[in-house]
């Protein structure tokens, strides 16, 4: 029962659903979905120097919140591999990618304000 024959080779498709389900499991629990901002926007060059700073603020409280983010998830990927919840670690790096996002974004920022000759 769950095995067919191909050929020459034998099947088992019960084995082979629970390592898709297994996959399936691994991926849902890995943590949320990483949403970078990006570094730069077609609506950029109508910014004014007040609504850039605005932004690089935003974005500095941005990078802080993630920070803490990160640090907590750390600790509890320590823990949950501690106890034996490989399920649950989330390895994804969400965290990161969204503050390198926040970074990049914030450097072409700083250019704008630059050329816009922006009080610092």
């Amino acid at each position: 029962m769950g095995n067919r024959k191909i050929g020459r080779h034998r099947i088992n498709l019960v084995g082979i659903g629970m390592i898709v389900a297994l996959g399936l499991l691994l991926e849902a629990c890995g943590g949320r979905v990483a949403r970078p901002v990006q570094r730069s926007t077609s609506s950029d060059h109508l910014m004014t120097c007040t609504h850039i700073q605005a932004e690089i603020t935003t974005n500095i409280e941005r990078v802080t919140d993630l920070g803490a983010e990160k640090k907590k998830q750390s600790g509890q990927n320590v823990g949950h591999f501690l106890m034996g919840g490989l399920f649950a670690l989330n390895l994804k790096n969400t965290e990161g990618k969204e503050i390198d996002a926040l970074i990049a974004r914030n450097r072409e920022l700083r250019d704008l304000s630059s050329n816009k000759k922006c009080e610092s």
